[in-house]
């Protein structure tokens, strides 16, 4: 009864601390993305409007430049939220479609069997040996940098990590006993990924997704500062850091709030998908025991 009531107490800290885990990263996510989609509303400045008068101005609620201008005398706020939209979307749709496509072929990996799967992992392997920011500079430079070439490279570069993660996994879960027996009762295939495959990966998919959404904002922003993400006059975080770089000693804030804005959704990203993990993590263990 003691050994029972601890392995219940140690589930309830970890389920209380994956929520809490959870919905820090949610809030934080959900307030970048908010402030995002009401850029008009929050910031009250046209990202593209040039103001040499006020080049350079540091943040003051006087003026009603709440983070400052640049050198040119752009709000700071409205470029850092307007940049945040195309930033946002190019992350999680290239991360997303990145995983699922992962996963599709993880699945069809591990359903044509060992004998005749050779294909699949080598390319994986092969563009494992590629560090993501070269691949992603070598699709760009060839097919441009509009927001859904992005998002296509994106994807071509994130694939891997949810393919090689689903694939153990669907490999390790196929040669447990209840799926065996699962085999012997007549359930197809769809049935067990259904039924046994899709509970084990989703708390692994849900970490792979937040990696996945992470490398992506980096990949954006390493190329917005390269000059080979979205183009002039739109703002990008990347290219604003590169932008203002060269003035950091007199115009700090030109270059530290795109870099802060960087850093808060990484950190949003990590904890969600970190708490999400733990929920379900547990919420599988109790399926299996049932």
């Amino acid at each position: 009864m003691t050994v029972i009531e601890s392995s219940y107490a140690g589930q309830r800290r970890k389920l209380v601390r994956g929520a809490a885990t959870l919905t820090a990263g949610g809030l934080l996510l959900g307030a970048i993305a908010t402030s995002t989609l009401l850029a008009s509303v929050l910031a009250g400045w046209d990202p593209l409007d040039i103001d040499i008068v006020n080049a350079g101005a540091a943040p003051s609620f006087s003026d009603g430049h709440l983070l400052g201008t640049d050198d040119l005398g752009r709000d700071i706020l409205s470029r850092v939220l307007y940049g945040g939209r195309i930033a946002l979307a190019i992350s999680f749709f290239g991360s997303f479609s990145g995983c699922l496509v992962g996963t599709v072929l993880a699945f069809a990996s591990v359903a044509i069997g060992k004998k005749d799967d050779h294909f699949i992992p080598r390319l994986a392997d092969a563009q494992l040996a590629i560090p993501n920011l070269i691949f992603a500079i070598v699709l760009v430079a060839f097919f441009g940098s509009e927001p859904a070439v992005l998002a296509l490279t994106i994807t071509l570069a994130t694939w891997v990590l949810p393919f090689r993660i689903a694939r153990a996994s669907f490999a390790s879960t196929l040669t447990q006993p209840y799926v065996e027996a699962s085999r012997m009762a007549g359930l197809s295939i769809l049935e067990i990924a259904r039924h046994h495959l899709t509970p084990v990966l989703l708390p692994q998919l849900a970490v792979t997704m937040s990696i996945g959404f992470s490398t992506a904002l980096i990949l954006v922003s390493s190329l917005g500062y390269l000059g080979l993400g979205p183009q002039p006059p739109a703002p990008d975080w990347g290219r604003m850091v590169a932008e203002a770089q060269g003035q950091i000693g007199l115009a700090w804030w030109a270059s530290v709030f795109p870099g802060l804005a960087i850093v808060l959704t990484l950190v949003g990203s990590q904890l969600f998908g970190d708490g999400v993990a733990e929920i379900l993590s547990l919420s599988s263990v109790k399926e299996r025991d049932a």
